[in-house]
């Protein structure tokens, strides 16, 4: 039989069938309501503390004080009665009424003000008061409050007006001992969500001096009466950054004009700090170097640090603000006089700021080789600053790689050295499209990549895409330079239809009178990975045969295996993968 089963039977049966058995079990079985009928000579310390400790049931089942005998209203029993229900507080002897009673009565205020004159002075302090207060002033959204009716006395209304919470936080005060409603008891109101208006509402006017209108401002300045607008009041209100500093410089606000009468370097560099930006905004004897690089490492949003000094001569600057300033700026640094950039300043510089917004005002002639090859293989677009003749042909390889999505334009090519163009155009006898396209012959003829090429022999081979009319087409060209030529010449140029399993090759072997289809040797027609590759044995690594395959005389691809079952572009790749082939299958025996 369960607890409730218990109790519930004890309930319904006479009183004379109930046996002290049955009461044994129940008050084993511990459910707190037992306690409201369980019979006086039942009524122990010993069966009262094991229901208590041992409760079981609803944490909303409750009991009367009532219906324990006054000898057994221990302090535990009373405090474990208004736990459970607040109405028993009204049967808690005088010496019994704890602070953790009136903690419970806090808690919601608001609905609990009846209970205050019961409350012993020497349970308050300024924390359950000051509690208490809070209790009240969020009561707003609760479902039911305290208000004063047309007669007197208190009445619940569902109303979150604030001077109603005003009237119910001077009746809770009223009870609170004079002794801790002291100066900083209110002012420890300014710590609360509490607005300012009600703080003033509710503070005495003997202590409104010059440290509460200085906590006023801390919470809202504008709340600070004019006449009140001092030095301190201020000081406090900028520390307190629960204020705009956009606010002290509104004419519209009243704050600009009392602040600049009372400003002082400390005050200064407070608004600085808080809003870098308003440097240029302060008298010019603010204006000071020491302020400016304040106002510089201060900036958190590093794009806004020109703003900073835009008002002032960069060519004055000395060598501490300007590397403030590069330290800071990811946009672009201003221009710094000629004699800062000093060796000394330049490492500074390379060392750390890595974003290179500087590159762009260093005078060319200091530019080197290694500080280009540096910069620009982090950010190809600075190519844009450098040095022509410190431009490498691969930074201009990567330069050109540099292809806006939409347009399709290389945006970077108007700074890449024409010199590499006509080297790369007399070079391979295409045209300056392929400059960046270079890869190799399995990529070439994988990929399909636009304006890529490859080489092979004497010759350079290049896929692209081409128009004939309103129609693309995909395209192969080929190029050769002959003995008694300086640029190669095109030997071919057709569009490709389809991409068969041979395609590139069969577009070469057609289209190229020098051409000759290979015929393996003895024993290694089987080895053919394609028609149009000759092959022939090249290595033996731990056992296994290598092959190379040659596209005019060139190799182009190794194989190794009974079934060529292994790929690779170099020699040396195909001798990795069958080390490390070789090196798991030991692993694995």
């Amino acid at each position: 039989m369960s607890s409730t089963d218990i109790y519930e039977a004890i309930k319904k049966l006479p009183k004379e069938l109930v046996t002290p058995e049955i009461y044994r079990a129940a008050i084993n079985e511990a459910n707190i309501a037992l306690l409201n009928i369980l019979p006086k000579e039942y009524m122990t310390d010993d069966n009262i503390n094991l229901i208590l400790d041992n409760a079981k049931g609803y944490s909303f089942d409750t009991f009367s004080l009532s219906s324990i005998p006054e000898i057994a209203r221990t302090q535990k029993v009373c405090d474990m009665s208004v736990g459970k229900s607040l109405e028993n507080y009204f049967k808690v002897p005088e010496e019994k009424r704890s602070v953790y009673m009136l903690e419970q009565i806090i808690g919601s205020a608001h609905k609990h003000l009846h209970y205050l004159p019961l409350v012993p002075e020497k349970n308050w302090d300024a924390q359950i008061a000051l509690d208490g207060v809070k209790s009240i002033y969020s009561s707003g959204s609760s479902s039911s409050s305290y208000s004063y009716g047309r007669r007197g006395g208190y009445s619940n209304s569902s109303s979150s007006d604030k001077k109603v919470q005003m009237k119910l936080i001077q009746i809770l005060l009223a009870y609170v001992p004079d002794v801790i409603k002291d100066k900083s008891f209110y002012f420890s109101l300014f710590n609360t969500s509490m607005a300012v208006e009600y703080i003033a509402f509710l503070t005495p006017d003997k202590y409104k001096k010059n440290d509460y209108y200085a906590e006023v401002g801390k919470k809202d300045i504008l709340s600070v009466p004019q006449d009140k607008l001092n030095y301190d009041v201020l000081k406090a209100a900028l520390l307190s950054g629960n204020n705009r500093v956009h606010d002290f410089f509104d004419e519209k606000k009243g704050l600009r004009q009392p602040l600049l009468d009372v400003m002082d370097d400390e005050m200064a560099d407070i608004i600085v700090k808080d809003s870098p930006g308003r440097l240029s905004d302060l008298p010019q004897k603010f204006w000071k170097k020491s302020r400016l690089i304040l106002a510089i490492n201060s900036e958190k949003d590093s794009y806004k640090t020109k703003y900073i000094y835009d008002k002032f001569d960069a060519s004055k600057f000395d060598d501490e603000i300007c590397r403030a300033i590069v330290l800071k700026q990811n946009y672009e640094s201003p221009e710094f006089a000629p004699q800062i950039w000093t060796q000394d300043f330049i490492n500074f510089c390379m060392e750390n700021c890595k974003d290179y917004y500087w590159f762009r005002r260093l005078p060319v002639e200091l530019q080197t080789q290694e500080m280009v090859n540096t910069i620009l293989g982090k950010y190809i677009s600075k190519i844009q600053y450098a040095r022509q003749d410190l431009v490498t042909y691969d930074l201009a390889v990567e330069a050109y790689k540099d292809v806006d999505t939409w347009s399709k334009k290389h945006k970077l090519e108007e700074y890449i050295p024409a010199r590499y163009f006509q080297d790369f155009t007399m070079e391979t006898g295409l045209p300056k499209e392929f400059f960046a396209g270079k890869c190799s012959y399995e990529e070439v003829r994988e990929k399909h990549g636009n304006y890529t090429y490859c080489e092979i022999g004497e010759a350079y081979i290049g896929f692209f895409a081409d128009k004939d009319g309103r129609f693309e087409c995909n395209r192969l060209v080929m190029t050769r330079r002959s003995p008694m030529s300086i640029k190669p010449s095109i030997v071919f140029s057709r569009t490709v239809s389809t991409f068969h399993k041979t395609w590139f090759e069969k577009l070469i072997a057609d289209n190229d009178p020098q051409f000759v289809k290979p015929v393996p040797a003895k024993g290694l027609k089987g080895k053919q990975v394609n028609p149009y590759l000759d092959v022939r044995l090249v290595d033996t690594a731990d056992g296994t045969k290598i092959y190379a395959h040659s596209l005019m005389n060139a190799n182009v691809l190794y194989t190794a295996g009974d079934n060529n079952e292994y790929e690779a572009v170099s020699l040396d790749l195909i001798k990795r993968k069958l080390k490390k082939e070789t090196a798991e299958y030991e692993i694995a025996s």
